[in-house]
C-alpha cells in the first residue's frame, strides 16, 4: 500500500483496500469495499465513507456493511460537517476581507470621494494621496486607478474647452 503525505488516520481505511492492479493507467489508486467488493474509481476516502454510512444521493450504499460500522461512519461524517462549519465561522470572524471589513473600506472610499468634491482637482489628488496611506494596499491601488481615470477625463474635457 502506498502511503499518502497525511497518512491513513481515517477509520474507514480499515474497511477498504487499495487496488493498484485495477489502477493501471490511472493516476489515483482505486478503493475496494471489503464488504460488498464495490470498486471506487474516484472521490477518495470521504466518498467511500459515504458508501459505508449509506448517505443517500452521493453514492450507492453498502448493503453488506454491519450496522455498527454504518453508525460509526454516520457519526464520523456528521462530525466532519460540524467541524468544517466551526472552522468556516472562525475564519469569517478573523478574515480581514469579510463583509464587515469591505463595508468599512467602501465607506472610507466614499468619504475620500466626498471630501474631494469641494476642492480643486490638484488639492483633491493631494488629499486622496495623503488619505490613501490610511487604507489597506489593495484598496489604495483601487482608489489610485479610479483617481487617475478621473484626472484623465478632466484634462481631456479641459483640452476640448480650449479649442
Amino acid at each position: 500500500m502506498s502511503s499518502g503525505s497525511r497518512g491513513r488516520t481515517d477509520l474507514s481505511w480499515g474497511h477498504c483496500r487499495e487496488a493498484p492492479e485495477l489502477s493501471v493507467g490511472c493516476k489515483k489508486t482505486k478503493l475496494v469495499c471489503l464488504y460488498c467488493a464495490k470498486v471506487f474509481a474516484g472521490g477518495g476516502i470521504n466518498r467511500f465513507k459515504q458508501h459505508l454510512a449509506g448517505a443517500k444521493g452521493e453514492v450507492e450504499q453498502c448493503r453488506k456493511c454491519p450496522p455498527d460500522v454504518r453508525h460509526q461512519m454516520l457519526l464520523n461524517l456528521k462530525g466532519n460537517v460540524e467541524t468544517k462549519k466551526r472552522v468556516r465561522e472562525m475564519q469569517a470572524d478573523f478574515n480581514p476581507f469579510n463583509a464587515q471589513q469591505r463595508e468599512h473600506e467602501d465607506m472610507m472610499i466614499r468619504q475620500l470621494e466626498d471630501d474631494g468634491d469641494d476642492d480643486d482637482e490638484e488639492e483633491e489628488d493631494e488629499d486622496v494621496n495623503t488619505k490613501k496611506h490610511m487604507l489597506p494596499s489593495k484598496v489604495a491601488k483601487k482608489k489610485k486607478i479610479q483617481s487617475t481615470s478621473t484626472v484623465k477625463q478632466s484634462t481631456t474635457s479641459y483640452g476640448n474647452l480650449q479649442h
